[in-house]
Formats: C-alpha cells, structure tokens, sequence
C-alpha cells in the first residue's frame, strides 16, 4: 500500500523491535486521507441495502457511476450514486427532471464537488434514469447487471415485464 499511495513512513519501534507507530510527513498524511475520502465516496456509490439484482450505469470519463433496482414498474437509482457533471444533448424533458433533482437537492455535489444522488429516486423509464444520470441522452439498454446482462432483456423474463 505505501507504494501505491506514494507514502515514505517512519516508524517507531520497541525494544524487540516490533513497529508500535507509524509516523508520516504531513504531505503523505494529507495524501492518505485524500485516499480514504476517495474510497468512501467509491462506498457511497454501492447500495445500502442488497437486492436480488441491483443494476450499474457508469461513464468513468464523466464522473457517473449509478446504481439501481427495479421495482415494477420504477428503476430506483440509488442513493450514493454518482451523476455525471454538465449536460450534454438531451430530450427538455429528460432536462427539466435533471435540473429539478439538482434544485431540489435530490442530486447535489458532495464533498469532492462530484455530483450524487442525496436519496433514491425512482425514474418511470430506464431512458429517463439514464439521461439524466449521464447528461444526455441514452436508452435503456444501458442498465447492467453484474453478469452483464441488460435489464431491458431481463425484465420479461425476471418480472414478466416489457
């Protein structure tokens, strides 16, 4: 773990010579808390409370990384779950649900001034969640589960839903 993170530790020994502390340069401290501020908001992202099958959107090169459970016949994107930052083309109606999350504060910016969901909110299109999770338009076909399965293709055959 030092090595990846860039650490240079020092430590402080007994008289076995066992490591009892650890001390760090202020940068690397710094540096280690930034990390584990990172991991958390990584936590964050994952659901709360497990689901038989919980559905992934991600678009690593703007920021979104979501999570969600259909529940019939809602897709719940789940609280945590990042949403991509600034808009691209999208249908005014997909935009007008976006900016009214943010306005309400449904969707906010967290502490490293990403944007996630505050609560979990259910979306009455799997377009709909997608769009504005990523900013622009997308389908539904998106959603995936952790097989790599589309929940479009999925939900007739799970929930008898089209």
């Amino acid at each position: 773990m030092e090595a990846e993170l860039g650490l240079n530790p020092r430590y402080i020994v007994n008289k076995t010579g066992k490591q009892i502390s650890v001390v760090l340069r202020l940068k690397d401290y710094q540096s280690l808390i930034d990390r584990i501020q990172s991991l958390e908001t990584e936590i964050q992202c994952r659901p709360s409370q497990p689901d038989p099958i919980i559905w992934k959107y991600t678009m690593p090169r703007k920021g979104a990384c979501a999570y969600a459970v259909w529940k019939p016949p809602r897709l719940v994107v789940l609280k945590g779950s990042g949403v991509a930052d600034g808009e691209a083309k999208m249908t005014k109606s997909y935009s007008k649900i976006r900016r009214s999350l943010i306005k309400n504060g449904v969707i906010e910016p967290n502490a490293h001034g990403s944007l996630i969901f505050t609560q979990d909110f259910a979306f009455s299109s799997l377009s709909a969640a997608a769009s504005v999770v990523s900013g622009g338009s997308r389908n539904g076909d998106v959603w995936r589960d952790g097989q790599n399965r589309k929940l479009p293709d999925c939900k007739s055959a799970l929930w008898g839903h089209r």
